[in-house]
């Protein structure tokens, strides 16, 4: 039996709510992200989940991260360091190891599972610069923490 294969898939999310919306609230929406995502990556019996991450830095100088490692379980989020500041835009860095499942399919599994969570909530989502898929030329355009639109 061949292992299954490994591409590692990364993107930024930006997360927009019409009023600002407490730490706990994305907390939740997060969670809810993460296990949706973790349920529609593993359908299928080939496929592994390595670990679906994400981080966030909130406007207190805090930071809410994200983990999940299989659809059977609650993601694990929490929040650390943050104050009481509401607010009404995220942004999240997310990553995605899963074996089995295609750079590509995993783009399009992130970008419904965001955009169903957002509808859920009364959200909006975009996602920003997504990693080179497999065999992808290096993107000048693309940083680790930026992206250049032309």
């Amino acid at each position: 039996m061949t292992a299954p294969s490994l591409s590692p898939y990364a993107a930024r999310l930006r997360w927009y709510f019409a009023t600002a919306q407490a730490a706990d609230q994305w907390q939740a929406l997060v969670a809810t992200f993460l296990e949706d995502l973790a349920a529609a990556c593993v359908v299928g019996e080939t496929r592994v989940i390595g670990h679906i991450k994400a981080l966030a830095l909130l406007p207190d100088g805090g930071f809410l991260r994200g983990s999940t490692v299989s659809a059977r379980y609650p993601a694990d989020v929490a929040i650390e360091g943050a104050g009481d500041r509401p607010c009404s835009e995220l942004e999240l860095a997310l990553n995605v190891l899963v074996y089995g499942l295609a750079w590509t399919e995993a783009h399009q599994l992130v970008k419904a599972s965001a955009q169903q969570v957002a509808i859920d909530r009364g959200a909006v989502v975009e996602q920003l610069a997504p990693s080179p898929g497999p065999g992808a030329a290096p993107d000048e355009r693309a940083h680790s923490n930026h992206f250049h639109q032309e």
